[in-house]
């Protein structure tokens, strides 16, 4: 059984958002999902389970979402993003 935040799922997300004082929030799940309204759902899935919502952010709320480096924040499947991401310290 996972305990801590990879309870919540097996990837980090990051998400670009007017609902943080920083523009951003990081977040374990296993998927992220945009749903025809456009709201943006980051979601649990476990066998034999129907996936549970971790957390929804409504259209016009968000402008991004990627997975994360759990490291430093980065997004794992870009090599250069210049000016976008401000990368954490190590």
């Amino acid at each position: 059984m996972l305990t801590g935040p990879e309870h919540f799922g097996r990837f980090y997300w990051y998400i670009k958002t007017s609902m943080s004082k920083s523009d951003e929030i990081y977040i374990h799940a296993d998927d992220a999902r945009i749903m025809p309204d456009g709201t943006l759902s980051l979601v649990k899935i476990r066998d034999g389970q129907p996936p549970s919502i971790n957390v929804a952010i409504a259209p016009g709320s968000w402008s991004a979402v990627y997975q994360a480096s759990a490291k430093d924040g980065s997004p794992v499947a870009v090599e250069f993003w210049d000016g976008q991401v401000t990368r954490k310290s190590a």
